[in-house]
């Protein structure tokens, strides 16, 4: 495993990187490894294109959640809000003229891996952690438990209320919450 600490180099995990590295990254001057996973096939390879010349920038087209589980992945008009959960018509961004936004583009089966084998598989003992994957925040953490080994702190997008039209339990403040206690994390 890489360590934590070796050339002082820190290790960011970005689940759900479109648009690219996340702002509250932008003013870090420290040395850093970026590792930047979009489920988006058009946009990961955007992202390639962007940060072609940055050797500590690596972009995995590849999609978390549970391993070998085929699912479909749906890009709408507005691709911020792209994922495996389609949001419920409950917010007045989607009402009216902005309903456009919520419209699909295009779906694709894709089959997706768990972060404990992302992990495994690359050898990298991460420090930091952002989440941004509508929703699906709570099947990733659920199984990617390894991530808690070596991780500092973690950035996750959440909701708190039921958004996603899901029979199962999606990325609510206090589902995500709860995972973190249970792994010794703190709110601040």
């Amino acid at each position: 495993m890489v360590s934590v600490y070796k050339n002082n180099i820190i290790s960011l995990l970005d689940v759900g990187a479109r648009y690219g590295i996340h702002p509250s990254w932008k003013k870090f001057y420290g040395k850093a490894n970026y590792y930047l996973i979009e489920a988006d096939k058009i946009e990961a390879k955007r992202l390639k294109k962007k940060y072609k010349k940055f050797k500590n920038i690596n972009i995995y087209n590849i999609a978390l959640g549970k391993d070998c589980k085929n699912l479909y992945f749906t890009i709408f008009h507005n691709p911020a809000h792209s994922g495996f959960l389609r949001g419920k018509n409950i917010s007045p961004l989607f009402w009216g003229e902005r309903k456009v936004q919520n419209k699909i583009t295009r779906t694709k089966k894709i089959q997706t891996i768990s972060l404990n084998t992302f992990i495994k598989k690359n050898n990298i003992k991460f420090d930091f952690l952002k989440l941004d994957v509508e929703g699906f925040e709570l099947v990733i953490l659920n199984h990617g438990q390894d991530i808690f080994n070596n991780l500092l702190a973690a950035r996750s997008e959440v909701s708190f209320c039921s958004i996603f039209e899901s029979d199962k339990k999606t990325g609510n403040f206090s589902s995500i919450h709860d995972i973190f206690t249970r792994n010794n994390f703190t709110i601040i």
